[in-house]
């Protein structure tokens, strides 16, 4: 009876509330990795294509913007995608098979960073890449 009154009065989240509350959470994380996975292949395309223009020209000047956007877009979604995932934990969420807390995220993230352009890049960007997507 106490719980009732104190879940009616708000003090208490109802069940219903945390299922909303992990939803929301997960689909910010899908939608903050998907976003992540789509910035860094255009800053890296934008990297390539400055990389390519100081090589016929010798004017590197565009290559520090490049490079700033690239460590930029790296450090704004690591931010987000560390913040949702103690949100998610804090909330008794699960988080995504791929991260177990901020730490597992970030050394996700990077891994699959340090493997781009490699052999091993399909293998350590696979949880990364497919984090938004429905599982089968």
């Amino acid at each position: 009876m106490l719980a009732m009154i104190l879940a009616a009065a708000g003090f208490v989240a109802a069940p219903s509330a945390k299922a909303d509350v992990c939803s929301k959470l997960t689909r910010d994380f899908a939608e903050n990795e998907i976003g992540y996975s789509i910035m860094r292949e255009l800053d890296e395309k934008v990297l390539a294509s400055n990389q390519q223009y100081a090589a016929a020209t010798g004017d590197t000047s565009m290559m520090r913007s490049a490079t700033a956007s690239l460590t930029a877009t790296d450090s704004k979604f690591k931010q987000e995608g560390d913040r949702i995932t103690t949100l998610l934990i804090g909330h008794g969420c699960t988080p995504p098979d791929h991260v177990t807390s901020h730490l597992t995220y970030r050394r996700a993230i990077q891994e699959c960073a340090t493997a781009k352009g490699t052999t091993l890049e399909t293998e350590r960007c696979a949880a990364v890449r497919d984090a938004g997507k429905p599982k089968q």
